[in-house]
């Protein structure tokens, strides 16, 4: 019983995928004093901080996988790889895309290891297309979506013991709403955006 919680805190992550074999799931978002996480147009760049991006750099050093949806991937083209800090090995990056509409020019691609997770709505021809860097996942759909319960189980079966969910607000609350995340971190930049 020496030190209990701080052991259980600290190796919930391992606890978790061994007994469930589905990863532990963070999900992250920065956000304005007021509550948004884009400007009106959809920008969403550097809303945080450098302090805050050099945290969720070492965020994804720690994950085995970073995840973000589609919208964010055609508004910030982000890399989502680990940067400016050691990292044993870059994390897979997963990109949710139901029908398989992310342009091959999108950055994420330039990932060693890349997963999207689609449905049966992607075009059986463009997944056949997809370079040898990337992993299709077909998956069942949930109101015309992939499935967050069934990736996490795929997921799982790779190895993947904790994911870094980087979405927007729509991801992000999906997770959420399921009650498939086990933590939420939340930067909040010292800012009004305002708006709707």
């Amino acid at each position: 019983g020496v030190l209990e919680a701080e052991a259980r805190h600290l190796t919930a992550p391992f606890a978790k995928y061994i007994t469930t074999r589905m990863p532990w799931v963070v999900a992250k978002i920065a956000q304005s004093l007021d509550g948004k996480i884009a400007t009106r147009t959809g920008e969403s760049r550097w809303i945080s901080s450098p302090e805050s991006r050099l945290e969720t750099h070492k965020l994804r050093a720690e994950a085995d996988a970073v995840l973000a949806g589609r919208g964010t991937v055609l508004a910030d083209d982000p890399r989502l790889n680990a940067r400016g800090v050691k990292v044993r090995r870059q994390p897979w990056v997963v990109v949710l895309d139901s029908s398989l509409r992310v342009p091959r020019r999108a950055r994420v691609f330039q990932n060693e290891r890349v997963i999207i997770a689609t449905t049966r709505k992607a075009p059986a021809a463009a997944v056949k297309k997809l370079p040898p860097n990337v992993t299709a996942l077909v998956l069942p759909s949930e109101k015309g979506r992939v499935s967050l319960k069934a990736l996490l189980k795929e997921l799982g079966k790779l190895g993947v013991a904790q994911v870094l969910v980087e979405g927007g607000g729509r991801t992000a609350g999906s997770f959420i709403s399921q009650g498939l995340a086990d933590r939420f971190l939340c930067f909040v930049a010292p800012l009004l955006i305002g708006g709707s």
